[in-house]
């Protein structure tokens, strides 16, 4: 199924034909008709609105303001759970497709799958190597004093059914995060370190990759994802538009 333009994004294809940037006059075989677009280069109009890497926050208004408020609700849970001083800070807002931005995580550390009632398609959380072997050992109790090691291998069953502690408190965050938009109801349905398996919309889906790093006591110690498609934001693009506090 091809993806949907937006009204803007109609308006601004009606207007870039007029102004002859975009011919209209293709036909089945490739060929144009018309000799005015002779030099026109034949385009997927689908694609044209589509920015990988572009602002993702542009798209969704308010977005930043959402995020970064359940940034300090996850940081004032972490310190609360394990008793260490965690900040959560949000670098970028980014656009791409699934399939790139699975791909961007490069087959390590661990994925956290959610449902996102009432709205669709759900949504993805990523601990990296380093922030999942951190927390591991937090949760398992080591000493403060003790360094994290990021071990290069595959995260184990055991391992996995341990963070499912964390990724389950995200829902309570991010529930409490989105509540002056939606009375939404995350839930974790699983967490997964074979990326393969991961599969929550079509490859090509444009979502917004949220990138944040986490501190303890102000040095950083790994990196966080936070992947939505658009499609699940979209109906709320309207009430995102108030100004949230």
């Amino acid at each position: 199924m091809e993806p949907i333009l937006t009204k803007d994004e109609i308006a601004d294809l009606l207007a870039a034909i007029r102004a002859g940037k975009v011919s209209a006059d293709f036909v089945g075989n490739g060929l144009i008709q018309s000799k005015q677009f002779l030099n026109s280069t034949e385009i997927d109009l689908f694609q044209t609105f589509k920015k990988p890497g572009s602002r993702g926050e542009m798209r969704i208004p308010n977005l930043d303001l959402i995020i970064d408020n359940f940034s300090r609700r996850f940081a004032t849970s972490l310190t609360n759970t394990l008793q260490r001083n965690f900040t959560v800070e949000r670098e970028e807002i980014a656009t791409t497709d699934f399939q790139q931005s699975i791909l961007d995580l490069d087959n390590q550390g661990a994925v956290g799958i959610f449902s996102t009632a009432p709205l669709k398609h759900g949504c993805l959380f990523h601990f990296d190597t380093r922030l999942a072997f951190t927390l591991l050992e937090m949760m398992l109790g080591s000493s403060p004093s003790s360094e994290s090691l990021a071990l290069d291998r595959n995260l184990t069953t055991i391992e996995i059914a341990i963070l499912k502690t964390t990724m389950t408190d995200i829902c309570t965050e991010l529930q409490k995060a989105m509540q002056s938009v939606v009375a939404l109801q995350p839930q974790l349905t699983r967490v997964e370190n074979n990326f393969r398996l991961v599969n929550i919309v079509e490859p090509k889906t444009e979502v917004l990759v949220t990138l944040f790093t986490i501190q303890i006591a102000g040095e950083p110690c790994g990196q966080m994802r936070f992947i939505i498609p658009y499609l699940t934001l979209e109906p709320l693009q309207e009430k995102f538009k108030p100004s949230i506090p």
